[in-house]
């Protein structure tokens, strides 16, 4: 997931670099049962309007791979 919403970002140990941290994840109602549904928040912090544009851009070509996903964006400023 981070080499298809990252690619383009440097990974240069020197320089500040926009993350991504998946933070919760839930689904189901039991362990030993396959959830019908889940859930996925993530944390995503950019360095520029450039790299956000990319990951954007790059969540939705992800999420547009099937047709069950969805997805709700929050920007904080």
């Amino acid at each position: 997931f981070r080499r298809v919403l990252f690619r383009s970002i440097t990974d240069d140990e020197h320089h500040w670099h926009s993350t991504i941290t998946f933070s919760r994840i839930e689904g189901g109602e039991a362990v030993n049962q396959v959830p019908d549904r889940a859930s996925v928040s993530a944390d995503i912090r950019v360095i520029d309007e450039a790299d956000r544009e990319a990951i954007l851009e790059g969540i939705k070509t992800i999420v547009a791979k099937d047709p069950r996903v969805s997805y709700h964006i929050v920007m904080d400023e």
